[in-house]
């Protein structure tokens, strides 16, 4: 890191973080304390209000008003956040679709050398992320969500639900939104049924902000995803186990050698939809175990497959 760049980090890290001394400063910057003062006298040099506290609980800290005016962002930055744009794109954020194009064509009007390369990079990279395709929520939506939690507040929605084909009209305090299966969900406490739901955004039909504050008590301990945690036993083939151990859903799992050249694989995940798909496409290299539940999902598809395409009519 050039040493303008880690200036700028150490006046951010401070505004950020308060106050920190040398070591830890020197530890998150990743050089020696010796660099971290070299930068201090450069920053005093330049009239930047960093202070310095003696004793215990001393340290370097910065005046909370004192505004960074620049910032200034390298090519390898600009990309970073192009690439973060082009996954938000896949997001399904209508109501932020414009503002998302718009600050692309800023990054790239800042970059410092031809941005036609960064435009050529971004060409040959691409998410996928539309396991659902959802139809799309009412505009406005999304970003009526999100000021909900800015101003502590209950919404009012309008849900259709199509198994039923009506729509009705609930009172929530909303509590997460999430992103699951190519869908965007808000888990909320529903007033009228004094419990938590959990509403998928393309089938809120229409939705307002309410006077009445959020309720603080519906807002408890329990995760946004409504599934509890369950224990996966696979048995695999080693040589499958390599290939797939980097997979989210397998980092951190216990393996443990089985006595005929297999492996035990134990893992805990609230969502069973990788491990699923993983025994249908490797059926002879792993087998899952437990939990019962998933066991008896597999089974009953493999049976109906069987039914309908290798038996005689």
């Amino acid at each position: 890191m050039k040493k303008a760049e880690r200036l700028n980090w150490i006046v951010m890290t401070l505004k950020q973080r308060g106050r920190m001394t040398a070591g830890q400063l020197a530890e998150y910057m990743e050089v020696s304390e010796r660099t971290i003062y070299r930068d201090m006298t450069a920053l005093g040099e330049i009239q930047v209000p960093v202070a310095v506290r003696e004793g215990s609980g001393g340290g370097y800290e910065i005046d909370p008003d004192y505004f960074l005016p620049v910032l200034r962002l390298n090519d390898r930055e600009i990309l970073v956040l192009l690439l973060l744009l082009e996954f938000a794109g896949k997001l399904h954020l209508e109501d932020y679709r414009a503002d998302i194009h718009t600050l692309g064509h800023k990054l790239l009007e800042v970059c410092r050398e031809d941005p036609g390369r960064l435009r050529e990079a971004m060409a040959h990279i691409h998410f996928d992320l539309d396991a659902i395709v959802p139809e799309t929520c009412p505009a406005g939506v999304f970003s009526l969500i999100v000021e909900a939690f800015l101003r502590r507040r209950r919404l009012r929605l309008t849900y259709f639900k199509p198994l039923r084909g009506d729509a009705t009209e609930r009172t929530v305090t909303p509590l997460e939104l999430f992103y699951a299966d190519g869908c965007w969900y808000l888990q909320a406490f529903c007033h009228a049924r004094g419990e938590r739901r959990t509403f998928r955004l393309d089938r809120i039909r229409e939705a307002a902000i309410l006077a009445e504050a959020a309720d603080p008590a519906a807002c408890g301990e329990e995760p946004p995803f409504p599934e509890p945690p369950q224990a996966v036993v696979l048995e695999m083939d080693p040589r499958l186990f390599e290939v797939v151990k980097a997979d989210e859903p397998m980092r951190g799992a216990e393996v443990v050698p089985l006595g005929d050249g297999r492996l035990e694989v134990r893992q805990v995940r609230r969502r069973l939809e990788y491990f699923e798909q993983l025994a249908f496409r490797n059926v002879a290299q792993v087998t899952v175990k437990a939990p019962a539940s998933l066991v008896a999902s597999i089974q009953a598809k493999f049976e109906a497959g069987f039914r309908k395409y290798l038996q005689e009519p």
